[in-house]
């Protein structure tokens, strides 16, 4: 009686010798995807990235709106195949990552197309609006249109001035009236049509005019 015993104990043990290994490489644990990142790419894609887990051989990346994906069926697929990025374009039409949030799991699957029950995942979205910056072009504009009408207000002011003062030394009643009326004129904020400049040149050239037939007379 001893002795079957013993005999049976040792057919249980090679037994567990044997099946324990092949169950166990049978239940190998599938390793799911490591370091998944997403990237904006502007407000209408999404620069996927992650790493294989180790004896993995493709990686299924699905997204869904609202929560993760509970499954790979669960969403939309977005890659499965042996590479480690993928790129999210909305299939062509674009995301909204300034509205909604996106949410990715990826899940890894070996060459004997066993799937790993764990997953890596990374959502993305609700990104701060763009800067408008409009509003600083337009002050900047402005700006530059007060400055450049400043600038010409100040060349017609010296002219008129310039002017004023050749009348002065000229002792001449035609360019006092020109350089008065220039200066008149920039004082009345009128630099942006012509007469500002037009007054005193026309009587500068009134005073030419008026030298010439001095000549003749």
């Amino acid at each position: 009686m001893g002795s079957r015993v013993k005999l049976l104990a040792a057919l249980v043990g090679l037994l567990i010798l044997v099946l324990v290994p092949a169950q166990v490489v049978w239940a190998q644990v599938v390793n799911p995807p490591t370091n998944l990142t997403a990237t904006a790419v502007g407000y209408y894609g999404v620069d996927l990235a992650w790493q294989k887990g180790s004896g993995t051989d493709k990686t299924m990346v699905v997204r869904k709106i609202g929560d993760y994906p509970a499954s790979r069926d669960d969403g939309t697929e977005i890659y499965y195949g042996t590479g480690e990025v993928a790129c999210d374009d909305g299939d062509g039409v674009g995301l909204d990552l300034e509205a909604a949030i996106y949410f990715y799991r990826a899940w890894g699957q070996d060459a004997t197309e066993q799937w790993s029950d764990d997953y890596a995942q990374v959502s993305i979205g609700q990104l701060p609006p763009p800067i408008d910056y409009s509003q600083e072009l337009g002050d900047i504009a402005a700006m530059l249109g007060a400055l450049a009408n400043n600038l010409t207000w100040l060349i017609y002011c010296m002219f008129g001035i310039g002017l004023t003062w050749l009348a002065v030394r000229r002792n001449e009643i035609v360019l006092y009236i020109a350089g008065f009326v220039g200066i008149l004129l920039m004082g009345l904020d009128v630099a942006q049509t012509s007469w500002a400049l037009g007054v005193p040149l026309v009587g500068l050239a009134g005073y030419m005019m008026y030298k010439a037939i001095r000549v003749y007379i």
